[in-house]
């Protein structure tokens, strides 16, 4: 899809209404390849479970999106709001506007040099081989409180002062290599020194939001810092590196030969894990499970319950359990279709149909 300033999820009959009026007076285009941010186009992306409609009206550009598995996003904050509460607690730079980075700006010896591009930092994902399409029992899983959160309470680098580039890391400082990771003590690509985090109050005002008993304010507490985060790629992509590679490198220390599964807030140990620290508070674990597990590659299912299955909808597997009367297995059972969907887009009306069943 092209730039949108912000995703909003919304009811089915908003969607369709913004599908008729694109229908009416724009150029619509099935593509999740960006497209020109153009007032005749409107891009339209139909995937497995949501859908994306992104088109400009007026000055403003904005992707509205649907499940179509009938599951309601309760999206009770965005991105671009998440980023802008941030920045009053602490004026993020705007990295995007320094043209030094992934550009031809400097001669060498009558040479032209593109200063490193630094990638986007892929949260962790690991699933241990040894215990693939297995079943066992006993098991913990220990999720990390608000893992964004107490990153973002370390410290970041000071990306107001001028990087040095192709050089050691010295103490005080941190390193970005091309790959998206970080480092504290050897050679990097970029590398700026280090500050006390300016986050911390702002962590703190949303983290006891996250904590709170009422939903709405739990969730908008937890997007807040997740969207802020996440909306940093696109302005400051070296904090967000250091946030996602800090919640990664911490995993990662902790993964030993009883580790099943863990991803960036996560670890899923065969074995009780005394050495953690446990509570509720910022940076400590929780034990969100306990019993029987089922892993088929980076998928898996706790207890029979639902699973956690990347890219299907747990609906789809709810309705299962419902139609066959029997729990669904992971082990033994294949992935349910799109049948379970609520809804479908039909390509010839243009628009979104709810399934008569």
């Amino acid at each position: 899809m092209f730039k949108s300033k912000k995703i909003k999820y919304i009811t089915l009959e908003e969607f369709n209404e913004h599908l008729a009026y694109c229908k009416k007076y724009k150029n619509i285009v099935y593509s999740e390849r960006k497209q020109f941010d153009s007032p005749i186009t409107a891009n339209l992306v139909v995937k497995t479970i949501n859908v994306y409609l992104t088109y400009r009206k007026g000055m403003h550009t904005c992707t509205y999106a649907l499940r179509l598995d009938g599951e309601g996003a309760m999206q009770k904050t965005s991105g671009v709001t998440a980023y802008a509460t941030l920045n009053k607690y602490y004026k993020v730079p705007d990295m995007s506007k320094i043209k030094c980075f992934g550009k031809e700006t400097e001669i060498i010896n009558g040479h032209s040099v593109v200063s490193w591009k630094i990638e986007s930092a892929i949260p962790l994902l690991y699933s241990n081989p040894n215990y693939q399409h297995m079943e066992v029992e006993g098991c913990y899983e220990y999720d990390l409180v608000s893992a964004y959160g107490w990153a973002l309470t370390q410290p970041i680098p000071d990306t107001t002062q001028k990087p040095r580039f192709n050089d050691r890391v010295h103490e005080g400082e941190i390193g970005f290599l091309a790959d998206g990771t970080i480092t504290f003590n050897s050679i990097a690509n970029v590398i700026f020194p280090l500050m006390e985090s300016p986050f911390k109050r702002f962590v703190a005002k949303w983290f006891a939001e996250k904590k709170s008993d009422d939903i709405e304010r739990s969730t908008k507490g937890k997007q807040m810092l997740n969207f802020a985060v996440g909306y940093m790629q696109r302005k400051n992509p070296f904090i967000r590196n250091t946030i996602v590679n800090r919640c990664t490198m911490y995993i990662n220390s902790l993964i030993d030969e009883n580790t099943i599964y863990c991803n960036t807030d996560s670890l899923i140990s065969k074995v009780e894990r005394k050495d953690l620290n446990i509570g509720d508070n910022l940076g400590q674990f929780q034990i969100k499970h306990h019993g029987q597990f089922r892993v088929v590659g980076f998928n898996y299912q706790w207890n029979g319950e639902l699973p956690v299955y990347r890219g299907v909808s747990k609906r789809w597997f709810d309705e299962f359990e419902k139609k066959n009367k029997r729990e669904w297995n992971i082990l033994l059972d294949t992935i349910p279709d799109d049948a379970f969907n609520v809804y479908y887009y039909d390509d010839k009306k243009i628009k979104i149909i709810k399934k008569e069943y």
